[in-house]
């Protein structure tokens, strides 16, 4: 009774340090700068070509991006927070416009027919364009665009808790979280299994488990994915009466 009284509050504790964490998780952005535009004569528009972070150009990334413009955050998680537009068309090819200090910025999904001038852009380009006659583009406009990268886990900020011990410990990268989740599953289960409990409590401890490394952004979405399916699956078996 004493040994399972202990365990019962070693779970506790390590429960509660779990749950004490004084760092904000960030998501994992790859952010690429566009500062050397090629003009047309006519000064209509501007384009400056990405051939480095291509596979990011998709349409849940944008919906979930950051944009800066000569250093203002114009969009930011996908939403814009001044006074401009952000929005996806599919009209001349898919892309992202975002209009904003007299400029129609464009981010190109695919090949797209830009109008006027009225040419084909190939995907994975920036293009600007004024609204307006009267405006002429400036020569050193920066923009700056983060997309979410899956494969990126950005180091936290982490002032104490059990953030900062994963960063000093070197395990706060995908494969390090993949380990530290593989660890914490098989000392719950091995715990549960010694103090004999029934398979509905193997279950919520598991599922417990995995939503909580998966709201953290500890693991990837196809390992939370895969794992609650399994989960799932034994909850259902459990559910029907079959053994588990």
């Amino acid at each position: 009774m004493l040994k399972k009284a202990f365990i019962l509050a070693l779970m506790a504790f390590n429960a509660f340090t779990l749950t004490n964490i004084d760092a904000q998780v960030p998501n994992g952005y790859i952010t690429m700068t566009f500062d050397d535009f090629t003009f047309a004569n006519s000064n209509t528009f501007a384009s400056e070509a990405d051939s480095v972070n291509q596979d990011l150009w998709t349409f849940i990334n944008f919906r979930e991006s950051y944009i800066d413009v000569d250093g203002v955050t114009v969009v930011s998680n996908g939403e814009t927070n001044v006074n401009a537009e952000f929005a996806f068309k599919v009209n001349g090819g898919q892309h992202f416009e975002l209009i904003y200090d007299d400029y129609s910025i464009i981010f190109t999904l695919e090949e797209t027919d830009i109008d006027p001038p009225g040419i084909n852009v190939f995907p994975y380009v920036v293009v600007i364009r004024p609204l307006s006659t009267r405006t002429v583009i400036d020569k050193d406009i920066v923009v700056e665009l983060s997309l979410p990268d899956s494969s990126v886990i950005d180091s936290p900020d982490a002032t104490g808790g059990f953030l900062e011990l994963l960063v000093g410990y070197g395990l706060y990268n995908p494969v390090g979280l993949l380990i530290v989740f593989t660890v914490v599953l098989l000392i719950a289960n091995i715990t549960l299994a010694f103090l004999r409990l029934p398979s509905i409590v193997y279950i919520a401890v598991n599922l417990a488990i995995g939503t909580g490394f998966l709201a953290f952004n500890f693991i990837p979405f196809w390992a939370g994915f895969i794992f609650l399916s399994v989960i799932t699956l034994f909850l259902i078996l459990s559910i029907r009466g079959s053994k588990v």
